[in-house]
């Protein structure tokens, strides 16, 4: 899949350099792909170097930005001051297994 991604866009490419004059919609005729296709495509070939073949590739669909700290420990406050206060150990219910089993 890929490479025909790849094979697409180095069309792409020879297409802009040889036909300046084509209006989006010729190119996206031409290489058979989707307008918006072509427009992200255009953009990015036109600013890269015309000579780099890195520019094929397809770029990373990860996560770049950091994620956000979601405990206090970071220094961040999530929900106002109570969130910084230390929590209060609760009470445990103390009952036995034979109490839960008698019970109706």
């Amino acid at each position: 899949m890929e490479e025909e991604w790849m094979r697409d866009r180095a069309l792409l490419r020879g297409l802009l350099t040889r036909h300046p004059d084509w209006t989006r919609q010729h190119y996206a005729e031409a290489v058979g792909r989707s307008v918006s296709w072509v427009k992200k495509w255009r953009k990015r070939l036109c600013e890269a170097d015309p000579h780099d073949p890195l520019i094929l590739l397809s770029r990373s669909r990860a996560h770049h930005a950091p994620y956000p700290c979601l405990r206090p420990a970071c220094g961040r406050a999530h929900r106002g001051d109570a969130s910084l206060s230390p929590r209060k150990p609760q009470p445990r219910a103390r009952t036995s297994c034979l109490t839960l089993l008698l019970t109706p």
